[in-house]
């Protein structure tokens, strides 16, 4: 970047009162800079004369307000001083200020007092626009400093009084008193006539010693200067032990470089905080170039209170509280970024907390971007006590406890996996205490396409379990599966490769309520449940391919089948006993049935007499019954049996429908077996525990009081 050169006209003018307004200069100020007073102080004040343009690059115009301020470097370090005045630009954007106007002293002298340039930059409060580029301030603002070129150290002549030998060559004595100020005259001396200068402490201020260029000094004795640890470089970084510093603070070192250690109970190790709103700043960021090394590392020794290893915050929303990366990864390596320990058995290796009571909060988030990384793992290894290897806890309603996230078209969110041989070790628990409608563990896959799995479990034990859900509470779910794409997607899944195994298990533990239930649409309509007496309640058709049986439980303890009566036509029947009188009967079909039925199509009735009689047959039917009446006119009494077969009511005119067994998903197959492959399934490599190194004890001294006490 090319430096541009300004020069600035200085106002040494008179009669520029000290009461200015706080934001804009009196009309008459400048008439007051180019018509000096006699008898009034020096103005310090420099005018500058720009352009200003808006975000399209055109000239600005109208009032507009701007913030000037004075850098010691051409880019980047903190304002030096910083002022605000509205301005009134021409049609051109052009405008003139006087620095400094808005202060009841003007500029501050020693921004021009110790040799370094000064750079100017200017800030327009205008949309879409930063601050212009800087500006060197050359000659004329340096000479604030002529007017003080009269005093000495601020003081004028009249506070020093002549020395000795000065009053002697001058022809006046006063008695051998030695050149001192007020303030010298109480324990600063200085010998005048060429002597050593000695402070009234009895120390030397001739220092001696050598050095390396922007190196910070170290005092190496009472009268020496060396090199220190710290190196300063032209831009404002500072290393320790490195001349390279590649940030404002940069420490090189073989061991710990940073370490921060806290004794009390609710006292933070190592604290970080972004305060930024905007941006992704980090409040502490570890990264890791070791093979085992660890990106950063927490400890908190404390055995009581909320001691914490390692705590980070931060207000951006683009931002991250603690973000550890570690870089070097291959065969057989288990490089951690952020890892966590807890020797406590009801402690936390890694704990995250989302505060916030509303927006998508996460207590802990972990990414990776390796085909077979891992985005957070936890590892408990206590050998007892409700130990987690990962804990996450928000109160946001729309937040996440633990947030897992893998961009990879086959990768998983949560991966949960374990390792235990036998017992009841599970792949991934959730549990809900929710009396609404929480879900013990919830996983959501936001990829549009690919095999993804909103959540996945896996377990090689042969009693374990892959993914569990358990709900406690009245109200809430054990496990829920939500397939959100418009077409192909599958909420659960569950799959075993054992021949003994079991692909899902549903269990109503209090032997009441739903083990199962179906709900369709946007209306959430019941299509189907089982209750826990095994009950099964469908809104459509069952169909199979097999037989449709009954079973049945002999006396004997055995157990038959006995099979269903199949027609090509939807047909309900009925079943009484009736009596002839004098040779007819009316008999009355019962409404319940009629009901049902659809007896205006036709129906079927099937007679047996249950006595000598010449034969029965059926004389007339109507909708709601029908007449029997012996043949041959005869008039016997007797008792008959009947059996009417009827139409089901709106399935007239059904008769060998044609079967479509609805389909799932195509790659079914496929699917499933991606799923079981080792590549995928593979659990990561062994991670041995690290050791826990124990900090040493910090002796903090005793703080001597004015009062002579020691607290």
């Amino acid at each position: 970047m090319k430096k541009r050169l300004v020069s600035m006209t200085l106002f040494v003018a008179l009669g520029i009162s000290t009461t200015l307004a706080a934001q804009d200069p009196p009309s008459d100020m400048a008439a007051a800079a180019t018509e000096p007073q006699a008898g009034t102080t020096v103005p310090r004040l420099v005018k500058f004369s720009g352009v200003m343009t808006d975000a399209a690059g055109k000239p600005a115009a109208g009032a507009v307000t701007a913030s000037f301020s004075l850098y010691e470097f051409q880019e980047g370090g903190s304002p030096l001083w910083v002022e605000t005045q509205n301005l009134q630009l021409d049609d051109q954007g052009r405008y003139t200020v006087l620095l400094g106007a808005t202060q009841p002293e003007g500029l501050p002298l020693d921004l021009f007092t110790t040799g370094r340039a000064r750079w100017l930059g200017v800030q327009p409060q205008l949309p879409g626009t930063g601050e212009q580029p800087r500006v060197l301030l050359v000659g004329m603002p340096y000479a604030l400093k002529a007017s003080d070129a009269d005093t000495l150290g601020g003081k004028p002549a009249s506070a020093y009084l002549l020395s000795q030998d000065q009053e002697e060559a001058s022809g006046s004595t006063t008695g051998g008193t030695t050149l001192a100020t007020a303030a010298g005259r109480q324990g600063q001396t200085q010998k005048a006539g060429g002597g050593d200068a000695k402070q009234s402490n009895g120390s030397s201020p001739n220092v001696s010693g050598t050095g390396v260029t922007d190196y910070i000094p170290l005092w190496t004795s009472p009268t020496a200067l060396g090199d220190s640890i710290l190196f300063q470089t032209s831009s404002g970084n500072v290393g320790v032990g490195t001349k390279t510093p590649g940030a404002r603070v940069d420490a090189d070192s073989a061991g710990i470089a940073v370490r921060g250690t806290s004794g009390g109970t609710s006292g933070t190790g190592v604290f970080g905080n972004a305060l930024a709103t905007s941006g992704y700043t980090n409040g502490v960021y570890g990264q890791s170039a070791s093979t085992y090394g660890t990106g950063v590392f927490g400890n908190a020794t404390a055995t009581t209170g909320n001691g914490t290893g390692v705590y980070g915050q931060t207000s951006s929303p683009g931002a991250a509280g603690v973000v550890g990366v570690a870089n070097v990864g291959g065969a057989g390596l288990a490089p951690t970024g952020v890892q966590g320990f807890s020797s406590d058995p009801g402690g936390y290796g890694v704990g995250g907390g989302a505060s916030a009571v509303s927006g998508s909060a996460t207590g802990v988030i972990g990414a990776s971007a390796s085909t077979n990384g891992t985005g957070v793992a936890g590892f408990a290894t206590a050998t007892s006590g409700p130990t987690y290897g990962v804990t996450g806890s928000v109160s946001s309603p729309s937040g996440g406890g633990v947030l897992g996230q893998n961009s990879a078209n086959a990768g998983n969110g949560v991966n949960g996996i374990s390792y235990a041989a036998t017992g009841d070790s599970d792949g991934v628990y959730g549990q809900s205490s929710s009396s609404g409608s929480g879900a013990g563990v919830y996983g959501y896959a936001t990829a549009p396409n690919g095999p993804t799995t909103g959540v996945f479990g896996l377990d090689a034990s042969p009693d374990g379990t892959g993914v569990v859900g358990d709900s406690s509470a009245s109200g809430g779910t054990g496990v829920v599966g939500l397939a959100t794409a418009s077409s192909g997607g599958i909420g659960i899944i569950g799959a075993t490769d054992s021949a003994n195994g079991t692909a899902g298990i549903f269990s109503a533990n209090a032997g009441q309520g739903l083990i199962l239930l179906g709900l369709s649409g946007s209306g959430a309509t019941q299509v189907f449940s089982v209750d826990a007496s095994g009950n099964l309640d469908i809104s459509g058709n069952i169909t199979v391919a097999g037989k449709k049986s009954a079973r049945v439980k002999l006396p004997d303890g055995r157990e038959v089948a006995l099979y269903a009566v199949e027609s090509p036509e939807n047909w309900f029947e009925d079943f009484g006993t009736a009596q002839l009188k004098s040779g007819a009967a009316e008999v009355a079909l019962e409404p319940e049935f009629l009901q049902t039925v659809d007896t205006a199509a036709d129906y079927h009735v099937f007679l047996t007499p249950n006595g000598d009689c010449r034969g029965l047959y059926v004389a007339r039917k109507t909708s709601s019954g029908f007449e029997v009446r012996e043949l041959g006119g005869g008039s016997a009494s007797v008792a008959f049996d009947y059996r009417i077969v009827a139409k089901r009511r709106g399935f007239e005119t059904v008769r060998l429908e044609e079967v479509h067994v609805p389909q799932g998903p195509k790659d079914m197959a496929a699917r499933l077996a991606s799923m079981r492959t080792p590549e995928r399934m593979a659990p990561p490599p062994a991670r041995p525990p690290l050791p826990i190194p124990q900090p040493p004890k910090i002796m903090i001294p005793p703080v001597p009081h004015p009062d002579g006490s020691t607290h």
